[in-house]
């Protein structure tokens, strides 16, 4: 956004703009927060391996949560245990789920160290990215007519047409609500509330 704005800056107007998302972030976990009764402390959970072994992207939120108001901190899933391991006023009640587990598990990258952090009360929220697209509830809803949009419908059929990892197999409206209901799907990704069980 700060080379779009240079690039005009001698026309005296942006001809489009867009909210930062970290801004956005920052004030979705201030709301999280003063919503459970927490401190401002949040884990960034991902890892430079799929990144391409750079941490910048997440040390670009890092700085920005930590010079508006938030405590953060990046953690590789081997380190994950020192955000609740740890004495109380140092342990982090909230992390963003920067990742997705198909992508971990094509590299290998273990996510029982997720699991023992959610189960110890960090309670991870999702990318909204990552988590629209790897919930089966999500998708399912879309695909059932839940949300008419054309956009979402077109995104519905490029993901799910044909696939049977879709909830409905790929079927949208009447021939989605048909789906057998003894299909064992989950009904929301791992790891977006205290515990994955939940």
């Amino acid at each position: 956004m700060d080379v779009w704005h240079k690039l005009y800056a001698s026309a005296g107007r942006v001809p489009f703009t867009s909210p930062d998302p970290f801004a956005a972030r920052t004030r979705m976990f201030e709301d999280l927060c003063a919503e459970l009764g927490a401190e401002p402390r949040v884990a960034l959970l991902g890892s430079a391996r799929d990144q391409g072994g750079f941490t910048r992207y997440f040390d670009l939120q890092t700085d920005y949560f930590n010079r508006h108001g938030l405590t953060a901190r990046f953690f590789e899933p081997e380190d994950l245990h020192e955000a609740w391991d740890c004495p109380p006023h140092l342990r982090y009640p909230l992390g963003l789920r920067d990742f997705t587990i198909p992508d971990w598990e094509a590299l290998g990258l273990d996510t029982a160290p997720v699991q023992a952090a959610v189960d110890a009360g960090c309670l991870l929220v999702g990318t909204q990215t990552s988590t629209f697209l790897s919930s089966k509830l999500t998708m399912g809803l879309l695909s059932e007519g839940a949300v008419d949009e054309r956009a979402e419908r077109n995104l519905v059929d490029t993901y799910c047409r044909g696939r049977e990892s879709c909830p409905t197999g790929g079927r949208t409206g009447t021939a989605a609500r048909s789906t057998s209901s003894s299909t064992p799907w989950p009904t929301a990704s791992p790891w977006c509330s205290r515990r994955a069980s939940e």
